[in-house]
């Protein structure tokens, strides 16, 4: 019989939790949604696409590397979507990314999975204080 170690048990407690969060999935966002044309929301874009793809590679670094710990900087990172526009250029500049447990996700599904539900409060109360109807 093959020796277990205390790491082994860790790591497959770890993706078993992994693998039913996955599977619980939350977030109204899904790939096909995210996928918007953001020309018919209103307020001009307040960055350059450029722009939007840097804001969106910090949130998925940040998500990816401790999402706890960087809660404040990723709701620091949405605050700056001044608009509907901002909003959904940043969508789409993150479009699917991961592997989060093994799957891709879009920002809304990554926001809701990784966020508490006081975070996705403040950050929810912020986008509408600005009258951005995005909510996550």
């Amino acid at each position: 019989m093959a020796k277990i170690e205390p790491g082994q048990i860790i790591n497959l407690a770890l993706l078993i939790v992994g693998l039913a969060a996955i599977k619980e999935l939350k977030g109204s966002f899904t790939a096909s949604t995210d996928r918007l044309k953001c020309s018919k929301d209103p307020g001009k874009p307040s960055l350059t696409a450029n722009g939007y793809e840097a804001v969106a590679g910090r949130i998925y670094g940040y998500l990816y590397d401790d999402p706890w710990e960087y809660e404040s900087a990723i709701i620091r990172e949405m605050n700056r979507m001044a608009n509907d526009r901002d909003v959904c250029e940043l969508i789409q500049a993150y479009g699917e990314r991961g592997p989060f447990y093994g799957r891709k996700l879009t920002l809304g599904q990554a926001l809701a999975n990784y966020l508490s539900d006081k975070q996705l409060a403040e950050l929810n109360g912020n986008l509408s204080a600005k009258g951005i109807k995005y909510r996550f």
